[in-house]
C-alpha cells in the first residue's frame, strides 16, 4: 500500500504484535522503528550505533526484536535503530538488513511488494533489473544515463530523484 506521500508501505507484526505500517526503503542499509512504537511495546533495549543519514551520523538506541513478519516472510533476531517518529513519518521503515539479498519486486501502480527469487512480471509496462547489494548495504542497479553505462542507487524511501555532477554532464 502507499503512504500519503505514495511510498510504499508493508504491514509489519514485532514479536506478533501489530500490524504497523513501515515503510520499504531500500536506500536505507538498516531497519529503523519509532521511539513512540518501541517504547509502547517496552523493546529491550540494544546497544548504542552510529547511525548514518544523509544529514550525517549520530549515535542511537537499538533495540531487540525476537521477529520481524511481513506477510509469510519472517526474520528472526533483529536490532532496530530507534528515531522519532517525526524523523520517519511513520511507525519504522523496512531497510536492506531485513530486505537482504532476495529479489524485490516493488509494484507501485498494483501496490504490492514481491520478496523472492522468482518475481512476477506485472504487465507490460514492467521493467526487471537485478540488484546488487554494494557500498555499504545500497541497492545499485545497472543502468544507461543518455547512453553511458552507469550504477544507480534505488532508493524507495525517496520521494526525488538525485544525481551527482558527473551524471548531469552526460545527461545534459
Amino acid at each position: 500500500m502507499l503512504d500519503g506521500a505514495r511510498r510504499l508501505t508493508v504491514q509489519v507484526f514485532l514479536n506478533g504484535q501489530g500490524p504497523y505500517p513501515f515503510l520499504v526503503d531500500t536506500g536505507a542499509s538498516a531497519s529503523v522503528i519509532s521511539a513512540v512504537l518501541a517504547d509502547s511495546l517496552a523493546l529491550p533495549r540494544g546497544p548504542d550505533v552510529t547511525l548514518h543519514g544523509i544529514a550525517g551520523a549520530q549515535r542511537v538506541r537499538t533495540v531487540a526484536l525476537d521477529t520481524i513478519r511481513v506477510s509469510r516472510r519472517e526474520r528472526r533476531h533483529l536490532n532496530l535503530s530507534v528515531l522519532p517518529e517525526r524523523y520517519l513519518n511513520a511507525p519504522g521503515l523496512l531497510g536492506m538488513d531485513w530486505l537482504g539479498e532476495r529479489g524485490l519486486t516493488l509494484d507501485v501502480a498494483g501496490k504490492q511488494l514481491h520478496v523472492g527469487a522468482s518475481l512476477p512480471k506485472t504487465d507490460e509496462l514492467s521493467v526487471t533489473a537485478p540488484t546488487k547489494l554494494r557500498l555499504r548495504g545500497l541497492a545499485l542497479i545497472e543502468a544507461l544515463a543518455a547512453g553511458v553505462p552507469t550504477l544507480a542507487s534505488l532508493d524507495t524511501g525517496s520521494t526525488t530523484t538525485v544525481g551527482n555532477g558527473a551524471l548531469m554532464d552526460i545527461a545534459i
